[in-house]
């Protein structure tokens, strides 16, 4: 059921990746978005 989740989260594939320690999560999403994001991640830490 990954409609529902991404009904109720528009986020939840990246922060599945996240969950699930995927090398690149950030490419889960389209090319552009995945793109900024990890050109502009917000360091953690």
């Amino acid at each position: 059921m990954v409609g529902r989740a991404h009904l109720k989260n528009p986020n939840w594939a990246y922060q599945a990746a996240l969950a699930l320690d995927k090398r690149e999560p950030s490419w889960v999403l389209p090319a552009p978005y995945a793109h900024w994001l990890e050109r502009y991640r917000v360091s953690e830490g």
